[in-house]
This record gives C-alpha cells, sequence and structure tokens, in this order.
C-alpha cells in the first residue's frame, strides 16, 4: 500500500448518502466485472480437451471443464461444490483427498498416478497434474488439477514386459553364454520403446492444439533444431524457417523482454535446475505481439555439459490482458477510494481487516496508532472498540442491511467524535464483506 499523503480536507455537509452511493456503485461494478472474467475464462478451460478441475483450500470443487464432466460421468452441477469423497469411490477419494492436503500445506506441484473407475465402468490408470495457486497475499488459496488417461500405454508396458519375460527365457535356454549380453540388449530395447511411447503421447498432446514443442541448441541465439508444425498455426512462421537456420528462436523474443529472458535462462541452467518456466512476448510474423508461457527442460550430455533446451510454449495473452484490466480496475477503485475525506476499511466475516484507504490509515498516524492493518483482525489493530461494534457487525452479515452508528473515543489523550456507516458487500445473494466508512464529526461536535 502506498505511502500516505497528507490529510485530505473534509467537507462536514458532505452527505454520508452521496458516499453510500458511490460505494455501492463501485461494488456492483466490480462484480459486473469479474461475473464477466469468470464467464470468459470458463470458455477457454471448456475449450481444452484434457480434464481439468480447480478447488479451493478445503478440498471443495470450485469449477471445471467439460472434458471432466465426461472423464467423472457427471453433470457440472454434481461437482461443483461437492468434495472428492462426494463425487468419486471411497478407495479412489481416500487417495486423492490425502494427495490434496498435502499440496494445500505444502504448496507447490503435485503428480501422481491413481486409478479411476470411469463411466464405462471400467478401471483406468491415470496421471494426476496438480499446482497450487495463490491468493494475492502469497498464501495458498486452492488448486488447479489435470488428469491424463494412461490405460492404454499401461498395457503396452505390460504387453512389454511380458515379451520382454518370454524373450529372456528363451535366450536363457538357446545359450547361457550369450545370456547377459541377450538381457542387457533386451532392456536396452525396452527403454527405447518406452521412449518411444512417451514421445508419442507427448506429440499427440501437444502439437495438435495450441502449444508449440521445440528443441533448441544452447547456442547463442538458440538455433532451433526441432519445432511442431503448429508454429505456423500460432505465430506465423513457417516450421523450416527455424530448422534450416533463418530464423533462431531469439530473433522471435520481443527486444524489450529479450535481455531478461536470457539472463533467466543463463540464472537457471548455472543453478542446476532441470527444468523452468518463463512468461514472455513473442514477435509474430507480421508485427502482432503476443504473450507465451515457456516450459523449458534443461538437457546435459554424459560428461553434465549442458547442450539443449526441450520444452513447449503456449499463448497467454488472454490472461495476461485479463490481469491488465482488473489491475486497471483495482486502481481506478483505490483512487476513488483514496480521494474521499472519509476513512474507509473492508473487513470479512471474521473481521480481518482486508484493505484500507489512505484516509484511514493517516488517522491512524496522527492518533499515534500502527499503521500495520490489512491482514489483521480489527480487536488486535483497535483493541479499545467496545463489543457493541462487533454485535453491529454481525449484524451486517446477518440482514445484509447498512447499520448507521456515532461514537466518542479517546485515543492518546484525543477526544474523537465519528459517524460509522457499515455497508454490506453482497455476491451471490450472501454478504461476504462490510466496507465501513468513518466520518469525523468531532469539530461540528464540539461547537
Amino acid at each position: 500500500m502506498k505511502h500516505m499523503k497528507k490529510k485530505t480536507q473534509r467537507t462536514a455537509t458532505k452527505h454520508a448518502a452521496s458516499a453510500e452511493a458511490v460505494i455501492s456503485g463501485i461494488v456492483h461494478k466490480t462484480a459486473a466485472d469479474t461475473h464477466a472474467q469468470l464467464r470468459f475464462l470458463q470458455i477457454i478451460i471448456d475449450a481444452i480437451p484434457t480434464p481439468v478441475f480447480y478447488k479451493n483450500t478445503q478440498g471443495i470443487y470450485l469449477g471445471c471443464n467439460r472434458a471432466f464432466e465426461q472423464f467423472l460421468g457427471l453433470p457440472r452441477e454434481k461437482i461443483i461444490g461437492k468434495t472428492t469423497h462426494e463425487v468419486l469411490p471411497q478407495d479412489a477419494a481416500q487417495l486423492h483427498g490425502t494427495k490434496d492436503r498435502e499440496l494445500l500445506a505444502k504448496g507447490g506441484i503435485q503428480h501422481y498416478e491413481s486409478l479411476m473407475i470411469m463411466p464405462d465402468g471400467k478401471r483406468h490408470n491415470v496421471v494426476v497434474y496438480k499446482e497450487a495457486f495463490s491468493d494475492t497475499r502469497g498464501g495458498v488459496a486452492g488448486m488447479v488439477g489435470v488428469v491424463f488417461d494412461i490405460s492404454d500405454r499401461k498395457k503396452m508396458e505390460e504387453m512389454l514386459r511380458d515379451s520382454r519375460s518370454e524373450l529372456e527365457i528363451r535366450v536363457k535356454v538357446r545359450t547361457a553364454e550369450l545370456s547377459k549380453a541377450n538381457e542387457d540388449l533386451h532392456i536396452e530395447m525396452d527403454k527405447r520403446i518406452r521412449v518411444e511411447e512417451e514421445l508419442k503421447a507427448e506429440r499427440r498432446l501437444f502439437i495438435g492444439g495450441p502449444t508449440v514443442v521445440f528443441k533448441w541448441k544452447n547456442e547463442e541465439g538458440w538455433p532451433v533444431e526441432y519445432i511442431s508444425a503448429n508454429v505456423k498455426e500460432q505465430f506465423g512462421y513457417e516450421p523450416c524457417d527455424f530448422t534450416n537456420g533463418k530464423i533462431r528462436y531469439g530473433q522471435v523474443i520481443y527486444p524489450g523482454d529479450l535481455g531478461r529472458v536470457a539472463e533467466e535462462v543463463k540464472r537457471y541452467s548455472q543453478q542446476g535446475l532441470s527444468f523452468f518456466e518463463q512468461e514472455y512476448r513473442i514477435v509474430c510474423s507480421g508485427g502482432k505481439i503476443k504473450w507465451v508461457r515457456d516450459f523449458t527442460v534443461v538437457v546435459r550430455d554424459s560428461d553434465g555439459i549442458l547442450t539443449h533446451y526441450h520444452g513447449y510454449v503456449y499463448d497467454i495473452t488472454v490472461r495476461k490482458q485479463i490481469e491488465q484490466r482488473i489491475r486497471e480496475s483495482e486502481l481506478r477503485y483505490r483512487t476513488i477510494l483514496d480521494s474521499m475525506g472519509d476513512a474507509i476499511h473492508v473487513v470479512d466475516e471474521d473481521l480481518k481487516i482486508l484493505m484500507v484507504n489512505k484516509e484511514f490509515k493517516q488517522w491512524n498516524k496522527e492518533l499515534g496508532l500502527t499503521s500495520l492493518m490489512t491482514g489483521r483482525a480489527l480487536y488486535e489493530v483497535f483493541p479499545f472498540l467496545k463489543n457493541e461494534v462487533r454485535q453491529e457487525y454481525q449484524k451486517v452479515f446477518k440482514t445484509g442491511k447498512a447499520v448507521v452508528t456515532t461514537e466518542t473515543y479517546t485515543i492518546n489523550k484525543k477526544q474523537l467524535h465519528t459517524q460509522t456507516r457499515k455497508i454490506p458487500i453482497i455476491e451471490e445473494g450472501k454478504v461476504s464483506y462490510v466496507l465501513t466508512v468513518i466520518r469525523d464529526i468531532t469539530e461540528p461536535h464540539k461547537t
């Protein structure tokens, strides 16, 4: 939060109703913008063919895409608002619930294999990838998950294992002296087959959609050895322009981002990381700028020398535009709140302070109170508040109606007379927060 400027001159004749009308308009517009953004994001994830879901910190499904509905054989309304134990068989729910709790406690990324009963009644092998996401204060706010069905790959592995066992027996029967050499050969063949299957699966997963797969050399400008054909569709370049050396990958990175990207790649590589992620802009053929997210795997030879980078990039331009609009909207609203002469703060149902305007912070400074308020409980910051204040907030959360009161406090030998309006912020028919507008009426009170 910005440092407080000089206290804005208050106008005692300003009607309280006008302040309430301004705040109400801000709240309603914020809710409308948020709903529009959420609808747009749902359209995007519904277009993803892989099952995707997201949950809050209590393990409750907040949303999913159509592929996840088809995966579970349940409509969205029977998934959202439910826990894992309510939508999955108990044997599967037990594992996924335990994994959810581990991820929410530690944060970061998690992946594991599991068995799931599909709508066809058969048990399928799946790999689940989950990643915790944070709220604006850096705390874990929930998780996003992606599910891949690997049943076909598992069956192939079983067939390969059976085939290998049979071959090993035949080799041992034929000749004892060649047993070791043949065993090593079959193990190497098995590894190659698995690698080929994994590469084919990855290719089918990525190059058929918006994700561009690449292989770069660890040389200046990052010359390209391989790039998937959909680079033409996504960024307008012909794949051969990269692979024949006409274009190096560094040449399509936006000039304003190239220095940062190069420095990050160097730093991550020197740290010995096996993979890293970046966000930057790409200059498409024709000059259009797109934001991309880059997931890169560091490849080293048997001597540990870094030779290549493998990975993929995908377009996040829409997400960046939404983030920018949200930042601009938040800045506009905060500017309006900071321009008001009244002290304003917002609390949640636990009376934790979520935000304050500059006038409120200036009050605290002049009264000798703490300036560290956001994220702390109201009564922790202001222990002198009477219990009636708690009851007034409870009334607003319960009834959804504003409460107007007047108070007199003596703080650090300064007597203060205030008029306070506690205004409900309603989302989806429920009071989620209370916006408090405090007006200093000390001077009129004295006269």
